[in-house]
């Protein structure tokens, strides 16, 4: 290749690069209408799930089967013939807060009467599998798991106790100013 290719090629590739915003700009100027219109279409779209749920519908359902797997639990629980307690009286609870413009600041606790308390030898909490630090196990009382997170999830609490029992517990954190 000569000097003249050369530097005839750099001022193709330099004329490129210097044209491809103006030409970009002006089709957004052309299009900024229809743009526009189209802008609210494409949030509701990507708002929807697979399937077409909205993402709404699906923390509601999701939020309804931890219940509902929490309550088996329970009754699964009632039947041991060892728990001194009513299963029932051991819960999760949370609270949620803003920390910042992007992440929630998270509390959640294991609720339970205290003489059961004693019983127990440590309570591991599963967070989402999107935690770096997924499982954190606290091994004396209160038995509360803090974090930070950007989304809904559902945690999931197992409780050993020194008797050699484990008792399971889930609880769907939504995220807004509570304390329930």
């Amino acid at each position: 290749m000569t000097n003249k290719e050369i530097i005839d090629a750099i001022f193709r590739l330099f004329e490129l690069l210097t044209s491809w915003p103006v030409i970009f700009l002006a089709a957004v100027l052309i299009f900024y209408r229809e743009i526009k219109d189209a802008i609210p279409g494409l949030i509701k779209r990507l708002r929807k799930a697979p399937g077409g749920w909205e993402f709404d519908e699906l923390q509601e359902v999701k939020e309804e089967l931890s219940e509902l797997v929490n309550k088996r639990e329970i009754e699964s629980d009632k039947e041991s013939k060892e728990l001194k307690v009513d299963p029932t009286l051991i819960t999760l609870s949370h609270t949620s807060e803003p920390a910042d413009a992007k992440y929630w600041r998270v509390k959640v606790t294991l609720e339970a009467p205290d003489g059961f308390v004693q019983q127990i030898e440590k309570v591991e909490f599963e967070r989402h599998q999107t935690f770096k630090n997924k499982i954190k196990i606290v091994h004396a009382p209160p038995f509360v798991d803090s974090f930070k997170c950007w989304g809904a999830f559902t945690i999931k609490a197992s409780i050993y106790l020194r008797d050699g029992q484990i008792l399971r517990r889930q609880r769907f954190l939504t995220l807004e100013n509570n304390d329930d």
